[in-house]
């Protein structure tokens, strides 16, 4: 049976019992897998047989067509040779997700049906289980970034994610590979975290937990970039604060920056400037949580002296002082002393640039 063939804005729901058994498919065949379970809707138990072109998928994936016809045979073959395992008491069953594949010849195209058996994992879902759109998942060039923004994309609406090394690893396909986290780290978790920040509608960010000088598990933090066909009520600080905590910044210090940003009533200002200074982080590199605590900083000190400046226009002199010194990284030593002795310039300068606020 054909059908209005999925687009952009297709929704793919699955159990999140399937979502933990994704570690042995590769990316072939988890974008198959999508793309066929983005034609029904699991609100409703229709369980249709279903028609797709071969062309449709090479458009959307942006495959080469002259060898998308042998990547798809292919999924096709290695989704039958891949079964889901359940265990259900003594029992374990091996199902497939799809009751199979007609593929016909010459046409181009290929029918498939859910099988009966995971129809429970897929349709009618009420409850413990996540969505998402093609247009999240499309983009990605690795299977290991397929599979932890799925892991991931279980947690958004918690905002974050506390999993041990040894089971992300399993969740990934990754479970005999790079012992060492650094080789972990740096071949599969930071780039599929990269490739998920900048094609999906997640930003992510983790921290990691260390015992007797091993990381045993990360902590992730993740939220929704806004959408303009989506609307989420949150206040000012729970925004920032999983903005922060997405870059890794630890809890206790994104809240002391916070009570900041609020005390300056600048909330939805630094909402604008946070994902900014990421940006010119993606260019820099280097240490994230430390560039972004930078850049806060200096965001602070330019309204306040912004306050200053637009407030106290006699206090110029004072204020053009200080901040020379800044540029020149210098220490005044009045202000290190905290004496201003009889110049007036000097008195002006501690009592309205306060050390505590502004520092030496």
């Amino acid at each position: 049976m054909k059908n209005k063939k999925p687009d952009h804005n297709s929704i793919v729901a699955k159990s999140n019992d399937l979502v933990t058994k994704l570690a042995k498919f590769d990316l072939p065949e988890l974008r198959l897998i999508a793309y066929c379970l983005a034609h029904y809707d699991s609100r409703k138990p229709e369980n249709r047989t279903f028609t797709a072109k071969i062309t449709d998928l090479v458009k959307y994936f942006l495959w080469m067509r002259i060898v998308a016809y042998t990547v798809i045979y292919n999924a096709m073959l290695e989704l039958n040779n891949k079964p889901l395992v359940f265990d259900k008491g003594n029992e374990r069953h091996f199902w497939n997700w799809f009751s199979g594949f007609i593929y016909k010849r010459g046409k181009g195209e290929f029918e498939f049906r859910i099988n009966p058996d995971i129809q429970p994992y897929l349709l009618e879902l009420k409850d413990c289980f996540s969505i998402y759109r093609l247009a999240d998942v499309y983009q990605f060039k690795s299977a290991y970034t397929w599979k932890l923004y799925e892991n991931l994309n279980r947690w958004k609406k918690n905002c974050s994610w506390y999993v041990e090394i040894k089971v992300l690893k399993a969740y990934l396909g990754a479970d005999k590979k790079y012992s060492r986290f650094n080789s972990f780290r740096e071949r599969i978790l930071d780039p599929a975290i990269e490739e998920i920040n900048e094609k999906s509608d997640l930003n992510v960010g983790y921290e990691k937990e260390i015992d007797r000088n091993s990381v045993v598990a990360l902590k992730f933090f993740l939220f929704r970039k806004p959408t303009d066909d989506i609307i989420e009520i949150d206040n000012p600080e729970n925004i920032l604060s999983k903005m922060l905590l997405v870059c890794g910044i630890k809890n206790n210090i994104a809240d002391s920056y916070i009570k900041k940003i609020c005390e300056l009533n600048k909330e939805n200002h630094f909402i604008k400037k946070v994902p900014e200074i990421r940006a010119r982080w993606n260019e820099k590199k280097g240490l994230l949580p430390k560039y972004m605590l930078g850049g806060i900083n200096k965001e602070i000190e330019q309204i306040n002296l912004d306050v200053i400046q637009e407030g106290l226009p006699e206090y110029h002199e004072s204020l053009s002082c200080w901040h020379n010194k800044k540029l020149k990284k210098e220490i005044c030593k009045v202000r290190e002393r905290g004496i201003a002795g009889n110049r007036k310039k000097c008195q002006i300068c501690l009592e309205k640039i306060p050390v505590a606020t502004f520092g030496v």
